[in-house]
C-alpha cells in the first residue's frame, strides 16, 4: 500500500503519503488546511501503508519499512510508537508484537487490531491495547494469507485475507465468528471500510490489466451481500482506477485515493457521494498535491506561529544558508514564546546539527529538548553524535554506551550499536 486516507470527527480529510507527509484537507472547499512531515522525529525511508485516527486529535500510521505503528498529533507532534523491536536480519519476522508487513490498522473501543501481510503468517492479525501494550494475536488454521483490511461493521470485526480470497469475522472481543458468504465476483478483498449505512465499502486487489479496468469501489450488505458498484471503474476522474484506500465521511460521502497512472508517487485523491456520483476532485496527480501544499506552505510562511514558519524554511525552501538561518531564529523565537513544548528546540537541534554544522549549539538546543519533555532515547544518542563531531570521543561514546544499555532502546538501537562499535574502533586506531 503506498500511504492513506484518514477521517475525523470533523469530516477533515487527512492524506498521508507513503513517504510520511500528511495533508489535512477541507472536504466542502478542498483546501489545504494544514501540511506537516514526520521529520525530524522518525527515519526518512519510511513507508506508510496505511493510517487512522488517533482520538480525536492524532493519527496511526502504518511504518510498513521499519515494522511500526507512528503515533503523530494533527499538529505533527510525535506521540510514540507501537510494535515490539523488530530484528533487522530478519525481514519477515513473524513474532508477537513484531509488526512485520504492517499495512493496516482499526482503532475499535479500547484495543488497536492491526494487519499484518505476511503469507502463512502465524501473528497476521494482532490486538494492542490503546497505550500500546501486546495482547495476544489472533489464530488462523495454518497461519493468515495475507491480511491486509480491517473494519469494523455492526458489532463484528471484518478481516480481508487477500491471498485466502475471504473475509473472516470476529467480535469486538476477537473471537471467530465465521466468513462473509462473498460474491464470486469478489476476489481478493484488499482494503474494508463502513459505508454508514450499515454495510461496508470493499477494495479488491487486481491480478491483470482486466481487473484494473473492471474494479471499483464494491459496495457489501451488513450480511456480505455484494450490492454492485458504489463507484465505477476507469481512468477518468469520476472513476477509479487501482484504487488502494477509501475512507467515508459522516454523511457517507465517499473519498478514495487510486492510481490513475499506474503507480505512485503520481496517486489522485477524489470525493464522491454515497451513490458514486463525483462531487469534486481534491488533487489529480502529485504536482496538484504540491501546489495544493505550496499555497498552505506560502500562507504560513507569511502568518503562521513561529514554530510553522521556522519549519517551512527548514523543510519546504531547499537548503539555503539564508533560510536556514532564518528557521534557526524562528525556532529560537518559538523557544522563548513557550510554543509547542520540545518541538522547536528539537527542530533547532536538527537544524544545527545538519544543516548548519554546529554541533555545540546542536547540543544545547537539544539539552533545551530534554528538559521540555522529549524522549531522552530520541535525544542523547543526538547529543552523542554532537560530541563525536565536536572531538569529544570519550564523551560522545560514553553517553552512547550508556543509552543504549537502557532497559526500553530506541527503535535505532541497531544502528546506533553499529555506530557505537565504529567509535570503538576509531578510537582504537582501526580502518
Amino acid at each position: 500500500m503506498f500511504g492513506g486516507l484518514a477521517i475525523d470527527a470533523s469530516d477533515r480529510i487527512h492524506f498521508v503519503a507513503v513517504q510520511g507527509s500528511v495533508v489535512s484537507f477541507d472536504a466542502d472547499t478542498g483546501a489545504a488546511l494544514r501540511v506537516f512531515g514526520l521529520a525530524p522525529f522518525v527515519p526518512d525511508d519510511v513507508h506508510i501503508a496505511a493510517c487512522a485516527m488517533d482520538g480525536a486529535d492524532g493519527l496511526l500510521l502504518a511504518d510498513s519499512k521499519h515494522r511500526y505503528l507512528r503515533r503523530f498529533g494533527l499538529d505533527g507532534t510525535p506521540r510514540g510508537r507501537i510494535g515490539r523491536l523488530p530484528n533487522p536480519g530478519l525481514p519477515a519476522q513473524d513474532d508477537e508484537g513484531v509488526l512485520s508487513e504492517v499495512c493496516d490498522v482499526l482503532p475499535c473501543e479500547d484495543r488497536l487490531f492491526v494487519a499484518c501481510g505476511g503469507e502463512y503468517a502465524r501473528h497476521g492479525l494482532q490486538v494492542f491495547s490503546q497505550d500500546g501494550a501486546y495482547e495476544r494475536s489472533i489464530p488462523r488454521p495454518g497461519g493468515w494469507r495475507r491480511v491486509q483490511g480491517l473494519a469494523r461493521i455492526g458489532d463484528e470485526i471484518w478481516a480481508a485475507e487477500t491471498d485466502a480470497g475471504a473475509i473472516r469475522r470476529f467480535t469486538l472481543a476477537g473471537e471467530y465468528a465465521g466468513d462473509v458468504e462473498l460474491h464470486p465476483d469478489i476476489k481478493r478483498p484488499v482494503r474494508l471500510v463502513r459505508d454508514r449505512f450499515g454495510g461496508a465499502l470493499l477494495l479488491l486487489a487486481p491480478e491483470t490489466e482486466e481487473d484494473h479496468e473492471a474494479y471499483g469501489v464494491a459496495r457489501l450488505a451488513a450480511d456480505g451481500t455484494f450490492d454492485g458498484w458504489s463507484v465505477h471503474a476507469g481512468e477518468d476522474p469520476g472513476q477509479v482506477y487501482g484504487p488502494y484506500d477509501v475512507a467515508t465521511l459522516s454523511d457517507g460521502n465517499i473519498a478514495v485515493l487510486d492510481l490513475p497512472f499506474g503507480g505512485p508517487p503520481e496517486v489522485r485523491l477524489q470525493l464522491f457521494t454515497p451513490s458514486g456520483q463525483l462531487l469534486r476532485v481534491l488533487f489529480a496527480d502529485t504536482s496538484e498535491a504540491r501546489e495544493l501544499q505550496a499555497t498552505w506552505l506560502e500562507t504560513t510562511a507569511r502568518n503562521g506561529p513561529a514554530y510553522e514558519r521556522a519549519r517551512v524554511h527548514h523543510y519546504h525552501s531547499g537548503q539555503d544558508p539564508a533560510h536556514l538561518e532564518q528557521a534557526a531564529d524562528l525556532y529560537r523565537e518559538a523557544m522563548d514564546a513557550g510554543e509547542r513544548s520540545f518541538l522547536p528546540a528539537f527542530g533547532l537541534g536538527a537544524l544545527l546539527q545538519h544543516g548548519l554544522s554546529d554541533p555545540a549549539g546542536a547540543e544545547q538546543a537539544y539539552d533545551s529538548a530534554l528538559a521540555a519533555g522529549a524522549d531522552p532515547r530520541q535525544v542523547r544518542p543526538r547529543i552523542a553524535e554532537c560530541r563525536w563531531a565536536a572531538d569529544d570521543q570519550e564523551g560522545a561514546i560514553a553517553l552512547l554506551q550508556d543509552q543504549l544499555e537502557n532497559d526500553h532502546p530506541g527503535e535505532d538501537y541497531f544502528a546506533r550499536l553499529e555506530e557505537l562499535a565504529d567509535w570503538l574502533l576509531e578510537r582504537a586506531g582501526e580502518a
